[in-house]
């Protein structure tokens, strides 16, 4: 039944079945208002506002924007997945990506790596990935660098 609601372009319905029972592997998903855009000939660079002064970048296709209907002010959700956040102590360590300053609240065993959460200080959680002998602690400051063509849009309806 929903192959065939897919195939037939799919339904009011469909939307929220998918809203209210979707699964993602994304680990992070983080309300914004779009603040600006800008863009050439097929791509759309979108900053967004997650709270005064932190902002995130997205690029997007032209074609993705106009079918967002995309307005600045409009609110909506930027996702990305963990491995796609670096994670350390260097705010300038990857100067082409996003960088949120957040206090890492769960750590991997040092000697390997791994998943890192820091939290925003607007309450929010972002997941991302530290390398071994990264330097972090509990309570500490650190630094999340999301690539711009790392981080997807959506809107709700």
């Amino acid at each position: 039944q929903l192959i065939i609601d897919i195939e037939n372009k799919g339904s009011s319905g469909l939307a929220a079945l998918a809203a209210n029972t979707l699964k993602m592997s994304i680990r992070n998903i983080i309300p914004c208002v779009v603040e600006d855009m800008h863009g050439g000939m097929s791509m759309t660079k979108v900053k967004l506002k997650i709270y005064e002064g932190e902002y995130l970048r997205s690029s997007i296709t032209i074609e993705s924007r106009e079918l967002l209907d995309l307005k600045t002010g409009d609110k909506i959700l930027a996702l990305f997945k963990a491995s796609g956040a670096t994670i350390n102590l260097d705010p300038e360590a990857e100067p082409k990506s996003c960088c949120l300053k957040g206090q890492v609240v769960r750590l991997p065993p040092k000697e390997k790596g791994g998943e890192v959460t820091i939290r925003l200080p607007n309450g929010f959680n972002v997941v991302g990935f530290a390398h071994k002998s990264n330097g972090l602690s509990v309570g500490s400051d650190a630094y999340a660098h999301i690539p711009e063509q790392a981080v997807v849009l959506a809107l709700f309806g």
